[in-house]
């Protein structure tokens, strides 16, 4: 059984006394219906920093950044962009059920900022608005900032909306593979017509 909580406002977020992370998600949505997202995700490490916790720049770092139910990131999207290094000290990028996990080797004063696509993969009318972020450091969790991006145009869609364009789909594939199976009838019958 797994229990979880949602918060859904901004200022009821439980942040550590002080964040030493700032964050930045923004989430832009495309396609029917919204069956993309696009995220453009900034982070950095605070220059406050240098005084507060004697650091320059931070340890090993992870993102969790929650995504809707039923969109997922591609995991060759996630390994293309660890093989293609143009994320500074990007680490890890890991799919999990309902969130994107990224690990870096550390974050210094520059931001580091990346893009990833979600895609619309089962029909779900989201209910909740608000999906949280947190960044920490792996060996000093209490070093974290939570906060909270929001996807109101997501939440105005109902089911019916969603369901109509996974049904296109479907009539889509229906039609191609009778198509695709009629050629593969015609084939079967001029081999059997040529091995006779």
């Amino acid at each position: 059984m797994h229990v979880g909580v949602n918060v859904e406002f901004n200022p009821k977020v439980r942040r550590p006394d002080y964040v030493p992370f700032s964050v930045d998600v923004q989430p832009m949505l495309s396609g029917r219906n919204y069956s993309t997202i696009d995220y453009n995700v900034c982070l950095a490490w605070r220059s406050e920093n240098v005084n507060v916790l004697r650091a320059s720049r931070s340890g090993t770092v992870f993102i969790e950044i929650q995504i809707p139910t039923g969109y997922r990131v591609e995991e060759r999207d996630l390994k293309m962009m660890i093989r293609s290094l143009y994320t500074r000290n990007l680490r890890e990028a890991e799919n999990w059920p309902g969130q994107i996990n990224f690990g870096f080797d550390y974050i210094d004063f520059d931001p580091i900022c990346f893009q990833f696509q979600a895609k619309r993969w089962i029909p779900v009318a989201n209910i909740s608005r608000y999906y949280e972020v947190r960044a920490y450091e792996w060996f000093e969790p209490g070093n974290m900032n939570r906060s909270v991006y929001t996807l109101r145009n997501l939440f105005a869609l109902d089911i019916c909306e969603v369901r109509f364009i996974l049904e296109k789909k479907i009539d889509f594939i229906r039609y191609f593979f009778r198509f695709v199976v009629h050629i593969n009838v015609h084939i079967v019958h001029i081999i059997v017509i040529q091995h006779y």
